[in-house]
């Protein structure tokens, strides 16, 4: 009889997604329950009270193991408290605390000859000389993030930190890992701010890849995996986002089910969970072997305006997605609900054998969704 999981977190469509395809029966909860998400699980529970209202939602949910995707690795306590009750496959909050501090993560890669963008506490100590990021300690998906402008108040001092812009291309890396040993699953290009999905500055606007890295890359990105799964004792599926310029600069670790994953696995043609759970039994992790078999990408569209979901949405989404194995069109809201500006309104999907007609089928896709909205 297949094994129940269930999924918790601000989004958990994907990983719902990937656990029907790894012959799991998930259950879900999260800020949306979108309709592709009920269509996939066996039951879910949608929050207003995130994220404390998860503690509740993982009792309700059917008895099993769980896992958590975005927004969860910024509340350790919350992730223990869970985990008192039902069986984690993943890393504690005693992982999250270390490796979701950016000094303890910094101090890790600066002793093993990694690079990482110089860290402030104060803005008193930001190098005028230098631009630098302000940053919330519990980042996710970019949000809060703003380029320091001298002579600018910030109202709220605590709970942010500053650090160094590194320019370049932003990119993440996948991994499996055993509390050991990790191994690189693959590499995707980030869609960050991209005007056109209606992000802002510096916000997640999805994902492109298979990346394929030179050599030398490559052998950053595994030395990178080793030492983070050892110093941290990371288990499960973890990502890195990173700058590739020079060198491989580590921006943040999310010891977690990523939102880049579900690019890897159609890439790939892997089942990223049946991995994650057999790593997170002790075994040897198991990455994907050869190279993509597709391209794949991802885009978020954001609303630009305040709108509400009309039906002929929802008729669009179920015409395109011929193939609920390969959906156009994810994330699908319910008719008549209304999204603020600037909150994601759907993910658009494309698989092709090009990058160029990869991304332009992405905006494509994107205008349609804007143009049906008016928004």
């Amino acid at each position: 009889m297949p094994q129940t999981l269930s999924i918790l977190g601000a989004s958990v469509r994907s990983a719902a997604q990937s656990a029907r395809r790894a012959g799991l029966l998930p259950c879900g909860a999260d800020l949306f329950t979108d309709q592709d998400l009920q269509r996939v699980c066996v039951a879910t529970i949608r929050v207003s009270d995130y994220p404390q209202e998860l503690i509740d939602a993982s009792r309700r949910l059917p008895s099993g193991p769980w896992i958590y995707t975005g927004g969860l690795e910024n509340y350790p306590q919350l992730v223990d408290q869970v985990a008192a009750t039902q069986t984690l496959l993943g890393n504690p909050g005693s992982v999250l605390c270390r490796v979701r501090d950016p000094w303890q993560l910094a101090a890790v890669l600066t002793a093993h000859g990694l690079s990482s963008p110089t860290l402030q506490r104060d803005l008193a100590n930001v190098s005028v000389t230098e631009r630098s990021l302000r940053k919330p300690l519990q980042s996710c998906g970019g949000q809060r993030i703003c380029f320091v402008n001298r002579g600018e108040a910030y109202q709220e001092a605590s709970g942010f930190f500053y650090q160094r812009w590194i320019p370049g291309k932003t990119y993440s890396a996948v991994y499996t890992a055993n509390q050991r040993c990790a191994r690189l699953v693959g590499l995707t290009r980030q869609l960050v701010g991209t005007a056109w999905t209606g992000a802002q500055r510096f916000q997640y606007a999805g994902s492109l890849g298979p990346v394929t890295p030179p050599p030398h890359v490559h052998s950053q990105l595994v030395e990178i995996g080793n030492v983070l799964a050892d110093c941290f004792h990371l288990q499960g599926l973890f990502g890195v986002d990173l700058i590739l310029a020079d060198e491989a600069w580590i921006l943040e670790v999310n010891p977690r089910y990523t939102a880049s994953v579900e690019v890897l696995e159609t890439g790939f043609k892997w089942h990223a969970l049946s991995e994650h759970l057999q790593v997170c039994q002790g075994e040897t992790p198991r990455p994907p072997h050869g190279p993509p078999l597709h391209l794949c990408g991802k885009a978020i569209v954001y609303a630009r305006c305040d709108t509400v979901i009309p039906p002929r949405f929802v008729q669009f989404a179920a015409e395109v997605n011929s193939d609920p194995r390969c959906p156009t069109i994810a994330d699908i809201p319910h008719p008549g609900q209304r999204i603020l500006q600037w909150q994601p309104i759907t993910t658009v999907l494309a698989i092709d054998n090009n990058w160029k007609s990869l991304y332009a089928a992405l905006k494509r896709r994107t205008a349609q969704v804007q143009a049906l909205l008016n928004c």
